[in-house]
């Protein structure tokens, strides 16, 4: 009902209600519900692009449940053929720290499959870092090019706009790596080269973001 990047968060009372209608859950209308959309709503961005949403009247939507529950399980699906593909490719010559890193990742995914068939921001979020590290794990392989930079680069801005969780994640890990380059080549490299000045509107924007809904709220 409010299919924009800064959405009145106070003015979003709907919830859904027991039954169906034409095959459609029901969306209502309800002061009483209490609305804690904190996070960017990128992901509901995306949603609502194939939610097949029907005013009904009186205040009540229909909204096709099963289109969005498939539209996730084909996110979540592939998150996981990404992180599989990351293993199979990258960790046979990494010692035990990593390949420690990588089961634990790995022993994320019942929980993924748990919540990858259901309506969640964590299925962007997931398939958002995927992609993040992939990149994170080129840059420590040497490959430092414009891939690079840009997987880093689009895993952040996906990341960050899906959960803020999985943006300060992604902060943390960025930190590390910077001082971890300024120590070892003893200069600034990492960020003073023209790759990141292509990515750089993906931190940019990020930034922007936060700053408008901060003076917004």
């Amino acid at each position: 009902d409010h299919p924009t990047f800064f959405p009145n968060f106070w003015n979003i009372p709907y919830g859904f209600v027991p039954g169906e209608r034409d095959g459609l859950a029901i969306l209502q209308f309800n002061p009483n519900t209490v609305n804690n959309m904190i996070h960017p709503p990128l992901y509901y961005l995306i949603m609502n692009l194939f939610a097949g949403v029907k005013q009904m009247g009186d205040g009540t939507y229909g909204v096709n449940i099963m289109r969005l529950r498939v539209l996730n399980i084909i996110l979540s699906s592939s998150t996981v053929i990404l992180a599989f593909r990351l293993g199979y490719t990258r960790m046979k010559e990494r010692g035990p720290l990593v390949h420690a890193l990588y089961a634990i990742a790995i022993g994320t995914l019942p929980m993924l499959a748990y919540v990858g068939a259901s309506l969640n921001n964590d299925n962007l979020a997931y398939f958002a870092l995927v992609i993040f590290f992939t990149g994170l794990l080129r840059y420590s392989e040497g490959k430092e090019d414009l891939k690079t930079y840009l997987l880093v680069g689009i895993g952040f801005l996906l990341g960050s706009f899906a959960k803020l969780t999985t943006a300060l994640l992604c902060l943390i890990m960025l930190a590390v790596v910077f001082v971890m380059s300024v120590i070892r080549t003893k200069s600034l490299k990492l960020i003073l080269n023209k790759y990141f000045l292509v990515t750089l509107p993906c931190y940019l924007l990020f930034l922007v973001y936060e700053i408008a809904v901060y003076r917004r709220y």
